[in-house]
């Protein structure tokens, strides 16, 4: 298996820390994520219409760990 990082998009130091550079782990943790966000972004854009501001918040704070564990930049803390 042979993986080609986009550091531009994803800093993945905090990846290989937590899988220990085992492939398989890294394998499993990025297709989760490649499951997961799509729909939780799909979710969102959709909140973001019917401006359900609630959901909105809901969604960011359980994609939020997601983002910041794969090192993607920018992400807005909601406390």
């Amino acid at each position: 298996m042979n993986i080609d990082w986009n550091t531009i998009t994803i800093n993945p130091k905090e990846l290989i820390h937590i899988s220990r550079g085992d492939r398989k782990v890294i394998y499993k943790y990025l297709t989760q994520f490649k499951g997961l966000i799509p729909k939780r972004i799909e979710s969102l854009e959709k909140s973001l219409e019917a401006g359900d501001r609630k959901t909105v918040r809901q969604l960011l704070h359980q994609m939020s760990p997601q983002l910041q564990f794969f090192g993607i930049k920018n992400i807005v803390s909601f406390r």
